[in-house]
């Protein structure tokens, strides 16, 4: 890449830019709106795949500063190149890596204090099952170009007009842990964000500080779950919001607040109508079951399993003791002493609410349980 002066009508003084190099290229340069930082494409040594997304600073003298690799959100294994940085610093560019139509397609971010918003694929009409690339927009009039080899062109590669793009929005979610006895913040405690699916995203480690950020899309909702040794696990809804921050606490209970006198006060577990498997719900209350034992190692522990009352009772009778003991090798795999651990069934005999006359599926459900029953005194 080169640079030229403009005197007058003609360009002067062309000179060859720093970060060039005989050993790899680097090209399709864009320059930011302020003329702080040069963007650009290139395959030095050290990126993540083939042609990866750089930006340098550019300093006053004209010179630039070195070169930073955009990251791992961005670059692939695959080719990242052609990018554009817009007036509203949304970054765009093409690459064969993220999830898109086919060949090259037309991707964008934001780069938000530091961090890399959500890469997004630019859709339909913008890219195409062929090479889409060299995007670039004027974000006041939102009127842009794009280069694609797409069936129906004049030639190979053609130029095409567009207009509107929607805006990029995202939030900065903020996520503070703190013990709720002494309100100090809780490093190390790892926090998973969720999607509306029940997909996890993305987990991070607390710092110093208690914190974990996400940066998530405007007006989705998530979920976060956040698991710290020694304290009771606890999963936090976020609703969605287009606010640029988005701070949520989260207050972490010891774990002893859950041994009652004589059972482990877990959130209800819950099983699916005839069904025995362990569902994600239920394998996040166990493994605070699993924490509970390993801290106390003395303590040994009943799983009773009940089941609503729809369906014969000797069938109820033999799925209550599959979920119980379903339950009981749970907490085995997780490294628990099978000596510890018992399961028993009691079938429809003993429902939390009585349905003899007629109960509503919420109500089944609150049937379909589990128990955890100490059996053995703690000896701390």
């Amino acid at each position: 890449m080169f640079k030229a002066t403009k005197l007058g009508d003609d360009w002067d003084t062309v000179e060859s830019l720093a970060i060039n190099s005989e050993n790899y290229s680097v090209k399709n340069p864009s320059v930011s709106a302020d003329g702080k930082t040069i963007y650009f494409a290139s395959n030095m040594p050290g990126g993540y795949g083939n042609f990866d997304i750089y930006k340098a600073s550019i300093n006053t003298d004209g010179t630039l500063g070195e070169s930073v690799n955009m990251g791992q959100k961005i670059n692939t294994e695959a080719q990242e190149m052609f990018p554009y940085i817009s007036s509203n610093n949304t970054l765009y560019f093409s690459s064969t890596g993220h999830l898109g139509l086919g060949g090259l397609d037309v991707f964008y971010t934001k780069e938000i204090d530091g961090k890399i918003s959500t890469v997004r694929n630019a859709g339909i009409p913008i890219n195409s099952n062929a090479d889409d690339f060299a995007f670039i927009i004027d974000e006041e009039t939102n009127q842009g170009l794009v280069s694609s080899n797409r069936a129906g062109g004049k030639g190979s590669d053609d130029i095409y007009e567009f207009k509107k793009l929607e805006p990029l929005c995202d939030v900065l979610v903020i996520a503070t842990v703190l013990d709720d006895k002494t309100r100090e913040p809780i490093a190390g405690a790892t926090v998973a964000l969720f999607d509306t699916e029940g997909n996890k995203v993305l987990s991070k480690i607390t710092n110093a500080e208690g914190l974990a950020e996400f940066m998530i899309e405007c007006e989705h909702d998530t979920e976060l779950e956040v698991v710290m040794d020694g304290f009771d696990s606890k999963k936090v809804q976020v609703k969605g919001s287009n606010e640029e921050e988005n701070n949520v606490q989260i207050n972490l209970d010891p774990i002893e607040k859950l041994i009652l006198a004589e059972t482990i006060d877990l959130a209800p577990i819950y099983f699916d109508f005839d069904k025995s498997n362990i569902t994600t719900q239920a394998a996040f209350e166990l493994d605070k079951l699993v924490q509970i034992m390993n801290k106390y190692p003395e303590m040994k522990i009943n799983a009773i399993s009940h089941t609503d009352s729809r369906g014969p009772e000797s069938y109820n009778t033999g799925l209550s003791n599959r979920r119980a003991k379903t339950t009981v090798q749970y907490v085995i795999s997780k490294g628990i002493s099978e000596a510890r651990i018992s399961g028993e069934g009691k079938g429809e005999t003993e429902p939390k609410v009585d349905c003899s006359a007629r109960c509503t599926k919420a109500q089944h459900a609150e049937n379909r349980r589990s128990e955890f029953i100490i059996v053995d005194s703690l000896q701390q």
